[in-house]
């Protein structure tokens, strides 16, 4: 068998063994799924039945952040601060982030291929199946990896990804629950792949506490502060004070005193 015939064949594994998890999910959970699917439709009707010309237009904004713009914006990014850092691991966490991500939410898909809401609804086009969405995967892990990258805070991050996964269900493209579990899907495994990586905010956080602690050992040492010696004066200051006081103290006990070039005091 070629090597493409080989990886063609574990791919169909791979996709018999999540059909087979989702047929036992189903069969696990019966009294639930049907009115989880009608609550899921209901909240999206709703969602929907808001739509305005005004709404349409910032939606079609707002849904642009998890488009490929983002994936690319995110890696170039990364390259940026490893170029900065002279360590290539910040692109490579990166990159397993957006790319990996895309991978999953596309596999998901294509395994579950569930259909989108009515296609008289929808305000923008779209080529593919609904679950998870992945415009709001691609925002959770575009969030997630530039909270970790500039350890901006996660929060609005999360927030600005929410509202991506909003627009999707609001152009009436994505069940709610698509849009939830692309969330989930994005955050997670950004998350996972920085906590496995170890390259994040904490690298540049560390490197700051010794940075800084030098500069002010260096501060210290120079003016005599806490931390470093008493200030030393030049050479040359320092002989003339000491012919001062000696001076002083010949005038003071009524024995003369020469210089150190022979001269009398």
């Amino acid at each position: 068998m070629t090597p493409l015939g080989r990886t063609l064949d574990r791919l169909d594994r791979i996709l018999r063994v999540l059909r087979r998890l989702d047929t036992a999910m189903s069969l696990a959970t019966p009294p639930y799924r049907p009115r989880l699917r009608d609550l899921d439709r209901g909240i999206g009707r709703y969602v929907r039945d808001l739509q305005s010309p005004a709404g349409t237009r910032l939606a079609k904004t707002v849904t642009q952040a998890g488009s490929w713009v983002t994936h690319v914006g995110v890696m170039g990014d990364a390259a940026v601060i490893s170029r900065r850092r002279n360590e290539a691991a910040p692109a490579v966490a990166a990159v397993v982030s957006m790319a990996g991500c895309a991978g999953i939410y596309t596999l998901v898909k294509a395994v579950l291929a569930r259909e989108r809401p009515h296609a008289g609804g929808h305000l923008v086009r779209v080529r593919d199946s609904s679950f998870p969405s992945g415009h709001a995967a691609t925002a959770a892990a575009a969030a997630r990896t530039l909270a970790e990258l500039h350890g901006w805070p996660k929060s609005p991050l999360f927030a600005c990804a929410v509202c991506v996964a909003a627009s999707r269900v609001y152009l009436g493209v994505h069940h709610p629950s698509d849009a939830v579990a692309g969330l989930v899907v994005g955050w997670t495994w950004a998350s996972l792949v920085f906590a496995l990586s170890g390259h994040g905010t904490h690298d540049a956080q560390a490197a700051l506490p010794a940075a800084d602690g030098a500069e002010a050992g260096n501060e210290s040492t120079e003016t005599g502060g806490p931390g470093g010696a008493d200030p030393q004066p030049p050479a040359g200051q320092s002989r003339v004070r000491d012919q001062l006081g000696a001076r002083r103290r010949a005038r003071n006990t009524g024995h003369p005193v020469a210089d150190d070039d022979g001269s009398p005091g």
